[in-house]
């Protein structure tokens, strides 16, 4: 006889489909780091698309997995996949906590707040010799540029110019304001997976047994 397929194992499997799908494309097309404008917008499209999938399966585990204990008598099989899903959801959490953490402290590293005030003061400064201040000058326009993405004025020669940033410059702001906007995304959303544990066993519990019976398909015998 086939083998009885339930509602609860369509979710997984087509959400494990898309997941592994989306995740194929990110990594084959998305990878290499060096991304224009529409491509992380792309890659970050991808991202979410693969984070849904996995929140699905996630939910999945822990829905039908608490309707099947209510359906049948309590033991470790019933356990098992609701379990699995808090393991799991508790882990991203706490891989994300991490990365966050870690992408904070990499952003301090770079980031030329600092560099840029003690380099304004000694702008200021009148007896700074007039070389040293037109070279400080413009390396001061470089600094802000990549700390802000705004072109200001330097001094070579005496004349005053407005810094034109290199291609170098402009890649290194651009990379500056997604790995910022990344922190903040995996700040917000790393409570989603501890919310997605309460969800998903207030919905099992609240609403009536569903899942648990097979889908009806046709029996062939040996």
């Amino acid at each position: 006889m086939k083998q009885k397929l339930y509602t609860k194992d369509y979710f997984i499997i087509i959400s494990l489909f898309l997941l592994f799908f989306f995740e194929i494309i990110r990594i084959y097309f998305y990878s290499n780091g060096n991304l224009s404008t529409n491509m992380i917008y792309q890659e970050w499209l991808l991202r979410v698309f693969r984070d849904i999938s996995l929140a699905v399966v996630l939910f999945s585990l822990m829905f039908f997995g608490v309707q099947e204990i209510r359906s049948k008598e309590f033991g470790l099989k019933q356990i098992v996949n609701p379990l699995l899903g808090i393991f799991l959801s508790i882990s991203i959490f706490f891989l994300n906590w991490t990365i966050e953490n870690k992408l904070n402290s990499l952003g301090k590293m770079v980031n030329d707040t600092t560099y840029l005030k003690r380099a304004e003061v000694a702008l200021k400064n009148k007896q700074l010799p007039l070389v040293e201040h037109e070279k400080l000058s413009q390396v001061y326009a470089g600094s802000y540029y990549r700390m802000y993405g705004k072109s200001i004025e330097y001094v070579k020669g005496g004349q005053h110019f407005l810094y034109k940033p290199s291609q170098k410059d402009i890649t290194l702001f651009q990379t500056k304001v997604e790995q910022e906007k990344l922190v903040k995304q995996m700040g917000r959303n790393k409570f989603l997976w501890l919310i997605l544990i309460v969800f998903s066993f207030l919905l099992g519990i609240l609403i009536p047994n569903t899942g648990i019976e097979p889908i009806h398909t046709p029996q062939t015998f040996l």
